[in-house]
């Protein structure tokens, strides 16, 4: 399998032009939550990260267990600088390198997937789903500071969509 260049900007970006097109709003939320449900996806069917966090070490991944569940910090930055803290995603975010055909290809086809799956959904509806009781951000609130997890874990994030989406 090729080696893909994806950012998480490009995951958003990928969100906030398909959602531009279909003329529907998009939350802060709703695209954090999206993001993450692309991310667990592609780990699930290509067993490897869609893309790395810049804080996430080998095996986190690059979410963090937020109280409206998993974000990606980086993401939150991005939009929040973006997009004068409003609450709908107004514009797409900077990114610093091109993707290749291929790469855009694979991104566009994950996206469209995930669209096709949370059509509809609500910002609380996918943060609900996103806490269940199997799943990586259940994990880590449930640790509640014991040891050193922070970052949802790829391992569980693969259990999660096994449970929700394959069981």
């Amino acid at each position: 399998m090729a080696s893909f260049n994806i950012t998480v900007n490009h995951v958003a970006n990928a969100f906030i032009k398909k959602f531009k097109e279909e003329n529907l709003d998009l939350t802060h939320m709703q695209l954090q939550k999206l993001v993450y449900y692309a991310y667990a996806m592609f780990l699930f069917v290509d067993n490897k990260p869609l893309f790395k966090g810049k804080n996430s070490s080998e095996g986190d991944s690059p979410f963090e267990a937020w109280a409206y569940g998993p974000v990606s910090r980086e993401l939150y930055n991005d939009i929040k600088s973006c997009n004068n803290n409003s609450y709908k995603v107004q514009k797409e975010l900077k990114t610093n390198e091109k993707l290749t055909k291929e790469s855009e290809e694979r991104l566009n086809s994950i996206v469209k997937n995930v669209c096709r799956i949370f059509q509809g959904w609500s910002a609380m509806k996918l943060s609900d789903l996103s806490h269940s009781i199997y799943g990586a951000w259940y994990k880590v609130k449930e640790s509640d500071g014991k040891g050193d997890l922070f970052f949802l874990q790829n391992e569980d994030i693969r259990k999660e969509v096994k449970s929700l989406f394959v069981d």
